[in-house]
């Protein structure tokens, strides 16, 4: 498996950002979220970006790349969270390690890219440091390790219409949260990937660029990892009964 070798050049010595924003910006942010919020669930005409919104500085910005995360008092925190995205992936199976001798010849790799982010409460106060893996998708080579990309998104005018219809003959909905959605889609075609940026094979510290990763399902940054995801979809739910909208092929109805 993998594990974190960033701990090396990071602090261990981790306190909370208890000052990054003031009392007046966390008001902000809060009453900007619920600007969005209000305008998602009234029809999203409303302007996409508030004017208040403006008042947030640069300084504020909480996303950070690999080498800007390890300039951050708070770094150990995000390489706990870099371990547990890269566990997360290997206890579902998402990778296999592989010799670079062992790839194909002429196969070309592509790079993994790490995204950190502190994840906030709509009022500004920490609910954790995310750590998120992606492949570098711009580097596939169509007809090579991608084919089909498109994958259908659903209309609001049949998340209302579905809404409404439930409201009226009171009917219970609910709405599902999938952890790792993309990954859990089968690869169609060979992808290879180098090891992400801090990390290591275990017992290999010297001789770990020996080693890729085979990337079994459709990790996010993928150029087919929406097509991928929703094909799966469509086959479970057909699976188990329910029939694809001709109006929306993102709706599908059935009965229990």
């Amino acid at each position: 498996g993998l594990c974190a070798c960033a701990l090396l050049v990071a602090s261990t010595w981790c306190p909370q950002p208890s000052a990054l924003f003031s009392s007046s910006q966390c008001a902000l942010r809060g009453a900007v979220n619920l600007f969005h919020a209000a305008n998602t669930t009234f029809d999203g005409t409303l302007n996409n970006l508030h004017h208040m919104a403006l008042a947030v500085g640069k300084e504020n910005n909480e996303i950070y790349t690999f080498r800007e995360m390890l300039k951050q008092e708070d770094s150990t925190e995000f390489i706990k969270a870099m371990q547990k995205e890269a566990d997360d992936h290997e206890q579902r199976s998402h990778w296999e390690i592989t010799l670079r001798s062992d790839i194909p010849k002429g196969t070309k790799t592509i790079m993994a890219i790490w995204s950190f982010e502190r994840k906030r409460f709509p009022d500004g106060s920490l609910n954790k440091h995310k750590a998120r893996l992606c492949a570098h998708g711009g580097m596939q080579q169509w007809g090579i390790n991608y084919w089909e990309t498109y994958a259908p998104v659903v209309n609001w005018i049949s998340v209302r219409f579905l809404l409404i219809l439930a409201q009226l003959l009171g009917l219970e909905t609910q709405a599902i949260d999938f952890v790792l959605a993309f990954p859990q889609a089968d690869l169609d075609v060979p992808v290879f990937m180098e090891l992400p940026a801090g990390m290591i094979v275990n017992g290999h510290d010297h001789d770990s660029s020996k080693y890729v990763l085979r990337l079994r399902k459709s990790l996010y940054g993928l150029k087919q990892a929406s097509a991928n995801w929703h094909e799966m979809l469509k086959k479970g739910l057909i699976l188990r009964g329910f029939k694809e909208s001709l109006a929306d092929p993102c709706v599908f109805s059935g009965t229990t």
